[in-house]
């Protein structure tokens, strides 16, 4: 699914969309079940489907603010989710790096409190 000049998902298999808005709503929304439902599908363990069985499935779409506000949740997240994977990866780096003797007990906290900088804030939080 390609949203403007980024490409939101895709694999050289899949039926490439390009919609004119709300490129993560589209994908959030060909997830669900109920568009997923009646989608006829071929192959077991890569299920596979065609442009015309796609073109003509369906699944309710709320009003375009609507749409527009999953766009911009979806994105949001997906940053956190980058942050997070990252700051992750350079505190298991760091956890190796002392377990490897390489860094000590001083250094260990120091990584470990210049990846809390960059951590996403509460979503949940007002």
């Amino acid at each position: 699914i390609h949203g403007g000049a980024a490409v939101v998902s895709g694999s050289a298999e899949w039926i490439v969309l390009r919609p004119a808005a709300h490129a993560r709503w589209l994908r959030h929304a060909l997830r669900t079940p109920v568009f997923r439902r009646d989608l006829p599908l071929t192959g077991q363990t890569r299920p596979r489907t065609t442009l015309e069985a796609v073109r003509s499935a369906w699944v309710p779409a709320p009003r375009p603010e609507v749409r527009a506000a999953v766009d911009e949740a979806s994105a949001a997240l997906a940053a956190w989710h980058r942050i997070a994977r990252a700051g992750l990866e350079a505190l298991q780096a760091a956890v190796d790096a002392h377990a490897a003797g390489a860094i000590d007990d001083d250094a260990l906290l120091e990584r470990t409190r210049a990846v809390l900088p960059s951590a996403p804030k509460d979503p949940t939080a007002r």
